[in-house]
C-alpha cells in the first residue's frame, strides 16, 4: 500500500475528503522527512493531526509544500 492509499483511507475513516498528498506533505515535515519509522497507527495518529493544517492554508501553499517533499499530484492523477 501507497501512503497515497494510506492516507485517502484514514482520511475517508474520519470523514474527510482531503488531497492526500498535501496531507502527507504536512506529515513529513511534522515528522522530519520520512514517514517509514512510524507504525500504522503512528502513521494514522499524524495524518489526523496533520488535517487542520491542511484546512488551515490555501491550496497553492498546501500544493507548495507537497511540491518540495515531492508528494505532488492533482486528484486525476491520484
Amino acid at each position: 500500500m501507497t501512503y497515497r492509499q494510506a492516507i485517502r483511507e484514514t482520511l475517508i475513516r474520519h470523514g474527510y475528503i482531503l488531497n492526500p498528498g498535501h496531507v502527507e506533505a504536512h506529515m513529513r515535515a511534522e515528522a522530519g522527512g520520512t514517514l517509514d519509522r512510524l507504525s500504522r497507527s503512528a502513521f494514522d495518529a499524524l495524518a489526523i493531526a496533520c488535517i487542520p493544517n491542511v484546512i488551515s492554508m490555501t491550496t497553492e501553499d498546501n500544493d507548495d509544500l507537497a511540491r518540495s517533499y515531492g508528494c505532488y499530484f492533482t486528484e486525476a492523477s491520484a
